[in-house]
């Protein structure tokens, strides 16, 4: 690899907030490798010369973090003829009472909010089950990986933000990561205007904004439960997901250069 690094935002016309999570600087001195662990919003519209970018990469596993509901609307494709393996487990996603937000005729700014931190506080122990996958696998090696939700902001933001606090990036650099999602914002609107699900949040565009964007303060209400919860993140994957002490150091020792 040359000196020069990779593009973090994966331009794919047909998808949707595909970055890698590599490139970072950790106060240890070390950097997160490239082109390891991609995360992305939903992906059952990637065709043509995407497909083949998405090819070249050589993921090794997918997890989509999507909901029953989510995955069926919109299925995942696009590895087909690779050696990938899609795992995703059968659950049901709290995201729903978005949806009927933004049906409320009085809906406001701060309604759309309020539900957003209502969503914050429940993803540590709503996606528990996902997370463990996730880490379990990279502690295994099964790299490179890639994580995806629907819009590729909230629980593939948490889980990021989770992956990158373990690997020592600091608190500014992990928010500054979570926050790019804001700069693809149009694609997202796009997506919820052709989802029978969403299509009332884009109704009311203005209103509902706050649930298509992310707000540092969201994030914070995850890392509040689990420091509630737990006290650290490390102490979260170990109690709440099983991902002990030596897994830890082996996600470290995969990604870190």
């Amino acid at each position: 690899m040359t000196n020069e690094s990779p593009a973090r935002l994966l331009h794919l016309p047909s998808g949707h907030n595909f970055r890698d999570v590599g490139g970072y600087p950790t106060r240890e001195g070390r950097k997160v490798k490239w082109r390891q662990v991609f995360r992305s919003g939903f992906m059952s519209k990637i065709s043509g010369d995407d497909i083949v970018r998405l090819h070249e990469l050589g993921i090794d596993t997918i997890l989509d973090l999507r909901a029953n509901d989510e995955r069926e609307e919109r299925p995942t494709i696009w590895h087909h003829g690779t050696n990938a393996e899609l795992w995703a487990r059968d659950h049901e996603f709290s995201a729903g009472s978005l949806a009927e937000l933004a049906l409320r005729p009085d809906l406001m700014p701060e309604h759309s909010r309020e539900g957003m931190f209502e969503i914050y506080r429940l993803l540590p122990h709503e996606q528990m089950g996902s997370f463990r996958e996730l880490f379990t696998r990279m502690a295994q090696g099964r790299l490179p990986i890639l994580y995806n939700c629907s819009a590729g902001k909230d629980r593939t933001g948490l889980a990021s933000a989770l992956l990158l606090t373990l690997l020592g990036v600091d608190e500014a650099t992990i928010e500054q990561d979570y926050m790019l999602s804001n700069d693809v914002i149009e694609g997202l609107v796009d997506f919820m205007a052709n989802s029978p699900k969403y299509a009332g949040l884009v109704v009311q565009l203005e209103k509902a904004l706050p649930m298509l964007r992310v707000e540092p303060e969201y994030l914070a209400t995850s890392m509040a439960v689990i420091a509630r919860d737990h006290g650290t993140v490390e102490r979260y994957l170990a109690e709440a997901l099983g991902v002990d002490a030596d897994m830890q150091s082996a996600i470290r020792d995969q990604l870190l250069d």
